[in-house]
Parts: C-alpha cells; sequence; structure tokens
C-alpha cells in the first residue's frame, strides 16, 4: 500500500527536493574534481569542464589562483554565468550575502550583494557575473575585498581562459 502525503507534506517534499537540487548544482559547480581539463594553464589560469554524473549538464570553469591559495573563477552551465571568489576556509561570511568591492586595472572601484559560500568565499551570477567575465578578459588585474581579505588577482591569461569557456558555454558571450 502506498503511502499519501497532505498537502504541507508535498510542499515540504518539492522544496526539500528543490534545495538539494540546488545544492548539488553548486557541489558540481564548486567542489567536484574536474573530469577533463580543456587545456594547459594559461597565464595561471586552468580551463576544466565537468560533467554532472546525474544530470548530465556540463559546466565549463576558468579560474585563476594565487600563492596563498585565494581563487577567482567565472563558470558557466547552459544558460548560467556565475563568478565567485574563495579565500578559503577562514573566509566564512556571516549570513547568507556580504558586500564585496573590486576594481580592475586601477578603475572605479565597483560593490554588489554576493551569496556566501560555505566553505568559504562567495559568489554571484547571472548579469553582473557576466559583465565581471567581460571586464576580466579585457583587463590585466582584479583587486577584491571580500570582507574577509583584499586580494590582488593577476587577470593574464584571462582572455584566452574565457575564450575557451565561452567556446563550450554560449551564455558566456564576452561581446567581442
Amino acid at each position: 500500500m502506498g503511502c499519501r502525503l497532505n498537502g504541507r507534506q508535498k510542499a515540504w517534499s518539492l522544496g526539500k527536493r528543490s534545495a538539494l537540487i540546488h545544492a548539488l548544482w553548486l557541489l558540481a559547480l564548486f567542489a567536484i574534481p574536474p573530469a577533463s581539463v580543456l587545456g594547459s594553464e594559461a597565464g595561471g589560469w586552468a580551463v576544466v569542464e565537468y560533467k554532472d554524473a546525474y544530470s548530465g549538464a556540463v559546466t565549463y570553469r576558468a579560474a585563476a589562483h594565487t600563492a596563498e591559495g585565494q581563487e577567482f573563477a567565472i563558470a558557466c552551465t547552459g544558460h548560467q554565468v556565475t563568478a565567485f571568489v574563495r579565500s578559503g576556509p577562514s573566509d566564512l561570511g556571516a549570513g547568507t550575502q556580504r558586500e564585496v568591492r573590486f576594481q580592475f586595472d586601477g578603475g572605479p572601484i565597483y560593490r554588489s550583494r554576493w551569496t556566501n559560500l560555505k566553505d568559504g568565499g562567495a559568489f554571484i551570477d547571472g548579469y553582473e557575473a557576466l559583465v565581471m567575465a567581460r571586464q576580466a578578459a579585457v583587463s590585466s588585474r582584479l583587486i577584491v575585498n571580500n570582507g574577509a581579505r583584499t586580494t590582488l588577482f593577476s587577470l593574464t591569461g584571462a582572455a584566452q581562459a574565457l575564450d575557451a569557456v565561452a567556446a563550450g558555454c554560449p551564455a558566456l558571450d564576452l561581446g567581442r
């Protein structure tokens, strides 16, 4: 005999399933080791391709790391572009969001609200991430203050790395 759910149980079950799918998407995007490397590192940038074993969705990701282990990355899956900065486990923000300030090549300082990652760091997605990727492709350096620390990232090689991501993921339209 089957189990029947009332309206409240169904809503809770669907919410739980939605949260699980979102958590798995973030895990695939940020934590699972790469399935394949698209090319060698370009100026300190690594480009990787992930294929989700469950959904078959492919994520392309370009990332730069500092000698101290901080990371700036742009990822693209289907129609979604995401940018994130990670400073490590000591970079746990309080709450769900934080203000991140960033500056390309000594230009204006931008401020925006980013979502905190549970293992340290923060991310943005959608149009803001796309604009950030476009600017990274034509700049030589990026300074980021994510509330925990200020980090300088070299963007040497970013254009080639982001071109490789854009070749696999049309949502990353670099506008060039």
